[in-house]
């Protein structure tokens, strides 16, 4: 990849958290003494149906997170409902975000040298 290309989709990524649909993210990762980790992601949303001229039917619903934290670490949070069901669930991606979100303190408990990334 060009390094050109490289830095644009980092600054893209980054961006969704700083500024975008994964924005309660920012500040969640810090190292010790206070400074941010830096992250960034993609999100993403969706009804999945089934089409045809007569009918709908609902196949899934999603909310996807895909993300990484620092240097090293990187992962997907994804809610998901299966089947007819899916049509009585509205959520987004914020929430995996915000499961993300709140599994932080953890994550950095767990993964000591994230601090150094």
């Amino acid at each position: 990849m060009e390094p050109e290309v490289a830095q644009a989709l980092h600054d893209a990524v980054v961006g969704v958290v700083q500024d975008g649909t994964a924005s309660r993210l920012l500040h969640a990762f810090r190292t010790p003494d206070g400074k941010d980790i830096i992250s960034g992601g993609k999100t993403g949303s969706g009804d999945n149906e089934y089409k045809t001229r007569r009918f709908n039917r609902a196949v899934s619903r999603t909310g996807t997170f895909v993300f990484y934290i620092g240097s090293r670490y990187f992962g997907v949070c994804t809610a998901y409902v299966a089947g007819d069901k899916a049509t009585g669930y509205s959520f987004t991606s914020a929430l995996p975000v915000t499961a993300l979100k709140l599994l932080a303190p953890t994550l950095l408990a767990s993964l000591p040298d994230m601090a150094s990334n």
